[in-house]
C-alpha cells in the first residue's frame, strides 16, 4: 500500500514483482481531487 509516488511502486515493483499494489483511500481521493481541479477547474 502506498500513496501513488512513482518511486515507491518502482521500489516495490523491485523488491516484490508480483505483489500487488495498492493506493491508499486518502491518497487515492488526494489524487483524483487534483485531476477534478485540472478538467473542472477550482
Amino acid at each position: 500500500m502506498g500513496d501513488g509516488a512513482r518511486w515507491i511502486w518502482n521500489l516495490a515493483a523491485m523488491i516484490a514483482p508480483q505483489a500487488l499494489q495498492i493506493v491508499d483511500l486518502y491518497h487515492a481521493k488526494e489524487h483524483l481531487s487534483e485531476l477534478a481541479g485540472v478538467i473542472f477547474g477550482p
